[in-house]
């Protein structure tokens, strides 16, 4: 899929969409934005090296709460 998405243009940082909206009223034609729900620690290990490979940007969400002074909460 990744491979596809960068035949296909690539993403837009999602901030750059956002200004863009923000600016216009419309997000840019064609903008492609990769957003991870949940983000854990595999996400660095898994999706970070194949979009980098790909040369793919992407917005992950940490959940809130899950991140504390002493690491990644696993509960």
């Amino acid at each position: 899929q990744c491979a596809l998405v960068a035949r296909a243009g690539g993403t837009v940082p999602l901030p750059r969409v956002l200004d863009r909206v923000a600016a216009d009223g419309v997000a840019p034609r064609g903008a492609t934005v990769l957003t991870f729900d949940d983000g854990f620690a595999d996400y660095a290990e898994h999706a970070v090296p194949i979009m980098e490979r790909h040369g793919l940007t992407a917005t992950m969400y940490v959940v809130a709460g899950s991140v504390t002074g002493s690491g990644v909460s696993v509960n």
